[in-house]
């Protein structure tokens, strides 16, 4: 998988566990979630992290000494880079646009406030920043070396605004040529010559965008396999 895959899930969990051992247990906090509902694969294990213009599902939580408290009969007011997004009582989830702000590096923050909770006011907020997409190359060979006249690669998409693979353009490049008449375009066949010189090799791009027209959902990943008999 991905590095970079990797890393998201990590600071997913480590997130989560700090939260769990930084507040005191003996007065009402309040629990943010939140994850992107634009598109990963089905076995993907961590957090679907929002992009730029996806949709974003947050929900909030109430906990007192390890226990979740009833906040179906509580105000909860909802706030968005500050802005009063929603409020109203037992309003514990909610769905947003993930603003388009032009900027990778730009903050949303979410807020969520309980004027009315057992310890009176009570207020908490988490920031996230919005990733890229990413178009992974899924090769299943050690080193990048491959011993066969046969090679089969597997273009993974994460976090494109799309729930449907069809809505993705998916293209491939094999030394500057490109694949034609291909079956499925997330998976990509190559057969080479019996006589294969050792030491060749094989520059592989993949390019995936959107049909939707997001300018910012075009990524592109490439990779290097040797022969190695």
């Amino acid at each position: 998988m991905n590095k970079k895959v990797i890393f998201i899930l990590m600071i997913s969990i480590v997130s989560l566990f700090t939260i769990h051992f930084t507040h005191a247990q003996n007065e009402p906090f309040i629990l943010i979630t939140f994850r992107g509902l634009n598109y990963a694969p089905s076995n993907y294990p961590g957090k679907i992290v929002p992009i730029q213009n996806s949709p974003v599902a947050a929900s909030v939580a109430l906990l007192q000494n390890g226990k979740f408290l009833d906040i179906s009969n509580t105000e909860i007011q909802w706030l968005i880079n500050d802005q009063m997004y929603k409020y109203g009582v037992g309003v514990s989830t909610i769905v947003f646009q993930e603003p388009d702000f032009g900027d990778a590096y730009t903050k949303t923050n979410i807020q969520v406030i309980i004027p009315h909770s057992p310890a009176g006011y009570i207020i908490n907020s988490i920031d996230f920043l919005p990733a890229d997409p990413l178009a992974v190359i899924n090769a299943p060979y050690p080193n990048n070396t491959f011993s066969s006249s046969e090679i089969h690669l597997e273009a993974i998409p994460y976090f494109y605004n799309s729930k449907n693979i069809s809505d993705l353009n998916v293209n491939w490049r094999a030394n500057n040529q490109t694949p034609t008449n291909l079956e499925d375009p997330l998976n990509l066949d190559i057969k080479l010559p019996q006589n294969i010189s050792p030491k060749s090799f094989l520059d592989v791009v993949l390019q995936i965008s959107s049909k939707l027209d997001y300018i910012n959902e075009n990524q592109s990943n490439s990779i290097r396999l040797i022969y190695s008999p």
